[in-house]
């Protein structure tokens, strides 16, 4: 569990660089506790909202259902599709994101995506 989460982390985090990058992020700001420290909290914290959904819907609970459960807003459920969209218009390649706006707004199940993840042909992250 521990690799996967660190594989996890690691692929996201190249994501967000690619992504930030294509918009003209400045690179101290990725670095940082706006994008990698949250990024760090998100997936390691049940302090995190994004966090307890996921949890919820990883062990089979239906998204509208795992929503309900996680107390406050759980941004992700909100923001996944605009990240898609935006990754598309700038050309940017996220395969983690897109895999999280399937399972949340397409109905997708939380296996079927990390095994298109795990089907993706092996190249340079960056």
């Amino acid at each position: 569990m521990a690799t996967a989460r660190a594989a996890l982390i690691t692929r996201s985090f190249a994501e967000l660089t690619r992504f930030g990058q294509a918009i003209g992020v400045r690179a101290d700001t990725l670095m940082g506790l706006s994008c990698l420290g949250d990024l760090m909290l998100t997936c390691t914290s049940p302090q995190s909202r994004n966090y307890s959904a996921g949890r919820l819907i990883g062990s089979g609970a239906a998204v509208p259902e795992a929503l309900a459960a996680t107390a406050g807003t759980v941004e992700g459920a909100y923001t996944a599709l605009v990240a898609v969209d935006l990754a598309a218009r700038h050309g940017v390649d996220m395969p983690i994101v897109s895999a999280v706006h399937a399972i949340l707004d397409r109905n997708s199940s939380p296996e079927d995506e990390i095994n298109r993840l795990l089907a993706r042909p092996l190249k340079s992250e960056f």
